[in-house]
């Protein structure tokens, strides 16, 4: 068996039976049929050629030319088969020429003797051509030519069958294209859900790989923001404290906010990496979308992107009615301000950017970029009337760094990335809809929530936050950061220890209750601040802490607050931020 199968495999890969046959844009059935074709014409034109001479040798000059013309139509198609891409006219014309064939021996007597074999052929070839719907069309019309010509009196000579053959032969033409019908329709339904299977494997097989891509490359993100972070914790950490500490009127406040300022950008570039490893999104809220796009629509952000492409109209569409979501605000802004400012590069010569939101409800799964599942969304869509994304590019635009700009000159090439991690940490789903030199739109679906709208942040006065001489263990494996963080901490009127690992931080809470445990998540060597928070709850089960990292990983947060941890703080921090963290979670 496996050497048949060898065999099988080798004729068909064999240069002379595919030459005339496949054509690199010619699908599967249509293959099938040239192959077909040429199987049947190969020895059809050697016969009929010959089996035409012997006609016109002895005197049937109308057969035997009818055989030449077949046979010469046979040797056309295959050459008229290399040069197109569908035979279906050459398909249908043969089968005309062998309807033909067949009602002219019907008429003279060949259905007699030999020539029954085009009542087996006609039906076969037909079906196999044209398909059971189109081949039941051609047979029922040559059954019907049949039938006239055996059973009704014609004006013209046509030869008297016997009525046993009469019989015979149309009862076996009926058997066979009721047989060829059947099997014609059962291949057909098989191979079309055998195509379907492969295309859904083929689309689960990508969407496996692009999600093992950005899984990978989130990992790798992951751990650059965590060592990036702990950077950026001088860099705006030590200018906040400073500045508490100075003079409004000292003219060393100008610079160290300029510091500050360029490290929470530099932060915010971190943060996107952290988007990307999809740990960027911690905490949520309830919102109105609309607000947050109003909220961008104003930024100073938006105004530049205006002044720099004036020949681009922006509109927007906004819902009167929109319905609420849940998420988080800085991480939806910038999924917006990515959407729109991608929209505007895709207008060189100017255009049209609309961003739109509405109500949207799915009654039943859309497949696209991502396979948007039933239910209630509020849905985004920004549209422009650009140069359009290349089908070749389409499946690669959440790729980080795959962009077909000039990398530092226009965004650092994580912007859809950032887009697509977004979406996913807020369970939604994404689809892009583009054509080359029509434009793109691009739909974000966001689930419903039926939660009440949050209030937005506020300024909070540093005495709310000021400490009243509890104690509090810091724990963090940086030295840097333990000195800063005690420094702000002891201001506040706390009193400060620090631990530099895991273990030191057990065995002195073994010798000296904390009224608050202040743990970096991620310490290495030794106990994470996970593990430590578990052993000392074993001996302090009502011990409380606060969890701090440049690495947000959702799993561990979510640990930390099920052992009993009442709050997380992002790194790099701010004293108002940790100073508030800190006072909640004393007073709870």
């Amino acid at each position: 068996m496996p050497d048949g199968s060898k065999t099988c495999r080798n004729l068909d890969n064999h240069r002379w039976f595919h030459v005339f046959a496949n054509l690199p844009e010619v699908d599967r059935e249509e293959a099938r049929k040239r192959r077909l074709y040429i199987l049947l014409a190969l020895p059809g034109i050697v016969f009929l050629l010959i089996w035409g001479s012997f006609n016109i040798i002895y005197d049937d000059f109308v057969g035997g030319g009818l055989d030449i013309v077949a046979a010469v139509m046979l040797l056309a198609g295959i050459f008229y088969l290399r040069r197109d891409r569908k035979g279906l006219l050459l398909y249908r014309l043969n089968t005309l020429i062998l309807m033909a064939i067949m009602l002219y021996w019907c008429v003279n007597g060949g259905a007699m003797g030999e020539k029954t074999i085009w009542a087996f052929t006609f039906p076969l070839i037909s079906y196999f051509m044209l398909g059971p719907i189109e081949g039941t069309v051609w047979n029922g019309v040559a059954l019907g030519f049949i039938s006239v010509v055996f059973f009704v009196d014609l004006p013209f000579p046509v030869y008297q069958y016997a009525w046993a053959l009469k019989i015979r032969y149309v009862w076996v033409y009926l058997v066979i294209s009721v047989l060829t019908y059947l099997y014609e329709s059962a291949r057909k339904e098989s191979w079309d859900k055998f195509f379907r299977y492969e295309k859904e494997k083929k689309e689960l097989q990508e969407k496996l790989a692009r999600s093992q891509k950005m899984e990978a490359l989130g990992l790798l993100a992951g751990g650059v923001a965590h060592d990036l972070n702990n950077v950026m914790f001088g860099l705006v950490s030590y200018p906040d404290y400073l500045l508490s500490k100075l003079d409004t009127q000292d003219p060393m406040r100008a610079p160290l906010k300029n510091i500050c300022e360029s490290g929470r950008k530099a932060a915010a570039i971190v943060d996107e990496l952290l988007t990307l490893a999809r740990r960027g999104v911690t905490s949520t809220q309830a919102l109105d979308l609309n607000n947050v796009i109003e909220e961008y629509l104003d930024s100073p952000e938006y105004k530049k992107l205006e002044e720099l492409h004036a020949n681009v109209e922006i509109v927007a569409w906004l819902s009167h009615d929109l319905k609420i979501v849940k998420g988080s605000t800085l991480h939806l802004k910038k999924c917006v301000m990515n959407l729109v400012s991608n929209a505007i590069e895709a207008l060189p010569e100017g255009g049209r950017v609309v961003v739109s939101t509405t109500n949207c409800y799915v009654d039943s799964p859309i497949r696209g970029y991502s396979e948007v599942a039933r239910g209630d969304y509020v849905l985004l869509q920004v549209e422009d009337n650009g140069i359009g994304i290349a089908a070749a590019d389409l499946p690669h635009i959440f790729e980080p760094f795959y962009t077909k700009k000039i990398m530092g000159r226009s965004g650092t090439g994580l912007g859809m990335a950032v887009v697509w991690g977004s979406i996913q940490d807020h369970r939604g789903y994404i689809d892009v809809q583009s054509r080359e030199g029509q434009g793109t739109v691009i739909s974000v679906y966001l689930p419903v929530s039926d939660e009440p709208v949050s209030d937005g942040p506020r300024t909070v006065p540093v005495h709310e936050y000021m400490g009243k001489g509890e104690s509090i263990l810091i724990v963090d494996d940086t030295p840097d950061q333990r000195i800063i963080a005690g420094r702000m901490l002891t201001d506040l009127g706390y009193k400060v220890h620090t631990a530099a690992s895991g273990e030191d931080a057990v065995a002195l809470i073994r010798r000296q209750q904390m009224d608050l445990l202040l743990l970096d998540i991620i310490m290495e060597p030794g106990m994470d601040g996970l593990e430590t928070y578990r052993r000392i709850l074993q001996f302090h089960p009502r011990q409380k802490a606060i969890f701090v990292s440049g690495f947000s990983e959702s799993g561990r947060v979510k640990a930390a607050r099920e052992l009993g941890a009442r709050a997380y703080v992002k790194k790099p921090y701010v004293l108002e931020e940790l100073g508030v963290a800190i006072r909640s979670t004393l007073e709870s």
